[in-house]
């Protein structure tokens, strides 16, 4: 059976609350798509997120973004090399070859799969953050993603900020990302979103972003 949402939304949302909304198996972008967050990243955030890589080039391509005249927050890809900051002038890059990845990002350090690594921390850009591409001083979106993502998540000391997963808007078809805290529907800026298939799933099952494997399981 098919599970839908019946959400209400922040007052800046164009979306009305009789929207519902049919869960997805991923959202993809393919280097035309972006949606700016309109929300500007905190000291004490993490940033957490599943996802493919769909295409390995030499030309940056960014999961999120932003960046001011001081420093800048991102996570993206060069070739099979992720280079990422928080609060940082400079990247740190960590070198991968994994086809499906999980990141999570906060002050100090960044976690992609089982790998740990530290980062230098400055100052956060007081720009909102970009996902599917990054954002400069000029606020323009650039080097956009070519990714298909099950997860982006948000979370402070107090709890989830946002919570977004892939959907399709049942009214009229439109692919994006909702989020499961405020109610508020993300589509993209500019070209539409690829979408994977419906998820069907029945009563009393709860889905799962993916299923990870310690070479102790058979």
């Amino acid at each position: 059976m098919r599970r839908r949402a019946l959400l209400s939304v922040t007052p800046s949302s164009i979306i009305t609350p009789t929207d519902t909304y049919t869960r997805l198996t991923y959202i993809e972008c393919d280097g035309q798509q972006y949606i700016d967050l309109g929300y500007v990243v905190k000291e004490d955030d993490i940033i957490e997120a599943d996802f493919i890589l769909t295409k390995i080039a030499n030309a940056d391509i960014f999961l999120f973004g932003t960046a001011d005249a001081n420093a800048g927050l991102w996570f993206e890809f060069y070739s099979k090399t992720a280079y990422v900051r928080f609060g940082a002038s400079e990247s740190k890059s960590i070198s991968s070859s994994a086809g499906k990845y999980t990141v999570k990002l906060q002050k100090g350090k960044v976690t992609l799969g089982t790998t740990e690594t530290a980062l230098e921390y400055e100052q956060l850009p007081n720009n909102s953050i970009n996902l599917f591409a990054g954002k400069g001083s000029s606020y323009a979106a650039y080097s956009r993603g070519h990714y298909r993502c099950t997860k982006f998540r948000i979370s402070d000391s107090n709890g989830l900020v946002m919570d977004l997963v892939p959907v399709k808007r049942d009214s009229d078809g439109v692919i994006g990302m909702l989020d499961t805290v405020s109610g508020a529907f993300y589509e993209s800026a500019e070209e539409p979103f690829l979408g994977g298939g419906e998820v069907r799933i029945t009563n009393d099952y709860e889905i799962l972003n993916h299923i990870a494997f310690n070479a102790d399981k058979s």
